[in-house]
């Protein structure tokens, strides 16, 4: 974005909200301010957490960073590793800026299932068995309640749509046959007639007992 502004691609005021453990941490340092120097349009900002310098702010990128800086009206745009995420993406919410303002890239899903609100802690550490049907065939495989369906379904060999790998594209759809499961809020992609009817998002669905899905493959061919 920054250098499609500098070279009039785009014509917009962007400010990059950057944050790094310290001075010498920060990467891309000598390309953004190189940019920043051509185009008065584009504008960085270093956010240092563990140290306190001046020209810098201090801490974390929080609500009052983004709006110290942020020229209504505005969109936010976060990327960064998957705890940086988290805490910026609590943040925002507080800004109240309408959902079609906030864009954020597509981790995956948590490592970490059974910190989320909702899953049943009994179940962490948990294998059940996985019944894979696939047209003809059909596959019996082990699951682990700390990991997506999709990845008990690869390490089986068995081949499956996937995509996203988020719960937002539905390209891994299936048919829930039987079985109780868990999918993180945060990767809630589903329509609301896919609930409705049983079908799931493997790439984001967490067995909590043992399952039966119908997983499609044909076009795979």
């Amino acid at each position: 974005m920054a250098y499609a502004i500098r070279d009039g691609i785009e014509d917009f005021h962007l400010t990059i909200i950057f944050g790094s453990r310290t001075e010498e941490n920060i990467l891309f340092r000598e390309e953004l301010d190189a940019i920043c120097a051509a185009c008065d349009k584009v504008k960085v900002v270093h956010v240092l957490s563990d140290e306190e310098k001046e020209g810098f702010e201090h801490g974390f990128i929080t609500a009052d960073i983004i709006g110290k800086y942020a020229q209504e009206p505005y969109s936010v745009f976060i990327c960064g590793p998957e705890a940086m995420y988290r805490f910026v993406s609590g943040e925002i919410d507080k800004l109240g800026l309408p959902g079609k303002n906030v864009r954020r890239e597509m981790l995956g899903v948590t490592k970490k299932v059974w910190e989320q609100p909702g899953y049943p802690a009994e179940c962490k550490d948990k294998t059940f068995k996985l019944t894979i049907r696939q047209g003809p065939n059909e596959y019996v495989v082990d699951a682990s309640a700390n990991e997506p369906l999709l990845v008990a379904i690869e390490r089986a060999g068995v081949a499956a749509p996937s995509r996203c790998r988020s719960g937002e594209c539905g390209w891994c759809r299936s048919k829930l046959v039987s079985g109780q499961y868990f999918t993180p809020a945060e990767n809630e992609g589903r329509r609301h007639s896919d609930v409705v009817n049983d079908y799931i998002h493997p790439c984001c669905t967490f067995a909590l007992s043992d399952m039966v899905i119908e997983v499609p493959g044909e076009y795979l061919k």
